[in-house]
């Protein structure tokens, strides 16, 4: 059987080979970082799926910002709008009957990339109302006045 001083010889080294009297000794570079803080990050900057933004995008941006510096250009067209008057943004409605998001910036905050995630139970009903009515009917689409949903 090798002992913890034949392996260093033999040049393997490695600790787990050496038993547990040497895999006691901690590694002094390990030991110093696991010292050092953990800075610790926004929500969405932790979660690199939860925001991108698009400083390229011919159209950014879309719509004023509000000063900030972190605008989520992943929910670019808003998977709210579809609730029509109970998606909770800033909205307002045009003589025409269409919603007028534009001054809105609820799915472009980072912050709120949860509570939009939490919503697509609303977002999938409202879809399936809208599939399972019969187009004889007669009854409009969800989602509130002037939805878009089955104009196109």
């Amino acid at each position: 059987m090798s002992t913890p001083t034949d392996m260093a010889a033999s040049g393997t080294g490695r600790s787990e080979d050496a038993g547990p009297a040497a895999r006691e000794q901690p590694n002094p570079a390990e030991a110093a970082a696991a010292k050092q803080p953990v800075p610790v990050k926004p929500a969405a900057a932790a979660r690199h799926y939860a925001y991108f933004c698009n400083k390229e995008c011919e159209y950014f941006p879309c719509h004023p910002t509000g000063g900030r510096e972190e605008f989520n250009c992943l929910f670019c067209y808003c998977p709210l709008y579809v609730l029509g008057r109970n998606c909770g943004g800033d909205f307002r409605y045009l003589p025409n009957g269409r919603k007028d998001c534009s001054g809105c910036l609820f799915p472009h905050l980072p912050e709120n990339y949860d509570a939009i995630i939490r919503r697509y139970g609303e977002i999938a009903d409202v879809m399936n109302r809208n599939e399972n009515a019969a187009p004889s009917s007669g009854r409009k689409p969800e989602g509130g006045a002037g939805s878009e949903l089955g104009k196109y």
